[in-house]
């Protein structure tokens, strides 16, 4: 099994896009955000466009809390929503992507709390689907809800392979 880049985007504003993936069944993302104030990150994916569609469910945490939080028939993923402005933060994102099965995802996401070492960095931890049975995803989008508070230099990148 090779693993290749299927694409690549950097970018600020409101949201990040890669319109041009080929698609694959095993993708992996990885992206670095960098925030110019409070980022509510949601993520959307499709085929030949961004489903807009309620179409997308997830669960996620905070910090490892015994409480998940649940959402159905949304129009995109949660990745985080943060009320504090926070510097940086990585994502790293499993997706099984095969075109007759509804999508799958895990995902583990950091940010910066506070600089120094004085504070510990904030975690979320989530499960998503995207109920798309007919196609394979070939567009990805990280979107700011909140408004276009996404830092200059922030970067999408996402590795597959079959």
């Amino acid at each position: 099994m090779v693993w290749s880049k299927l694409g690549s985007e950097t970018g600020s504003g409101s949201s990040v896009d890669i319109t041009n993936l080929t698609a694959k069944k095993h993708n992996q993302i990885i992206s670095h955000l960098l925030q110019n104030g409070d980022v509510d990150l949601r993520m959307r994916l499709g085929n030949g466009s961004f489903d807009t569609s309620s179409n997308y469910a997830d669960r996620f945490n905070y910090n490892g809390d015994s409480t998940d939080y649940t959402y159905n028939t949304q129009d995109d993923w949660h990745i985080i929503n943060t009320s504090a402005t926070h510097d940086s933060l990585l994502l790293v994102m499993e997706i099984i992507n095969i075109d007759t099965e509804i999508k799958l995802s895990i995902f583990h996401c950091v940010h910066n709390r506070a600089t120094g070492a004085g504070s510990v960095p904030d975690r979320m931890e989530g499960v998503n689907k995207w109920v798309n049975t007919s196609d394979q995803f070939d567009y990805i989008q990280l979107k700011d809800l909140s408004g276009s508070e996404i830092g200059s230099d922030t970067n999408i990148s996402v590795f597959g392979t079959d």
